[in-house]
């Protein structure tokens, strides 16, 4: 099971999420999952190299420091991680919005179809602008936004949650 796989398992399963316990425990659990997988991967790889510590990619480690048939036994494990994951991303995902889509012209196996090939598409083009370049522009690119988008919101809701919750405790302390 890939890291991809354990995030889509889980929001498999995100109707029987039910409080707040469970979705922080949810939470943790995904959290320790790709944290296990990074530490295992990073032991895997230092004994071979131990200046990874200052960012060599690791296909670079494996075509260099490991022997052929390790570096082809590495690229099926990518391989068979892409393929088994994609599935269950693209099934979340046409499943969840087929759902939401609010027309009666499309069945809902159409809406599934046209859904999946979109997100499929989608991915496709996204992955011929190459990782290189993903990384180089639009990781800057989504910090800048994700401040104004997602941590500022995040920041005030934190907040408003605090007040609403010290309103509440006061008005259970004071009934």
């Amino acid at each position: 099971m890939t890291c991809s796989s354990w995030g889509s398992t889980l929001s498999n399963y995100s109707d029987q999420i039910r409080g707040k316990k469970d979705a922080i425990g949810s939470g943790i659990t995904i959290g320790l999952l790709v944290t296990l997988l990074f530490a295992m991967t990073g032991a895997i790889v230092l004994p071979f190299m131990p200046e990874i510590i200052s960012g060599t990619p690791i296909l670079l480690i494996c075509r260099q420091y490991l022997p052929a048939v390790l570096t082809a036994i590495y690229w099926v494990v990518v391989v068979l991680a892409v393929v088994s994951t994609a599935p269950s991303f693209t099934y979340n995902f046409s499943n969840r919005w087929a759902a939401v889509w609010k027309t009666e012209r499309f069945s809902h196996k159409a809406k599934f179809f046209i859904l999946s090939m979109g997100f499929l598409l989608t991915c496709w083009l996204i992955s011929s602008v190459g990782l290189v370049a993903i990384v180089q522009k639009g990781y800057v690119m989504l910090g800048n936004v994700a401040l104004f988008a997602v941590v500022i919101p995040l920041l005030i809701s934190i907040y408003r949650v605090w007040k609403k919750d010290r309103a509440h405790e006061e008005n259970g302390l004071n009934s």
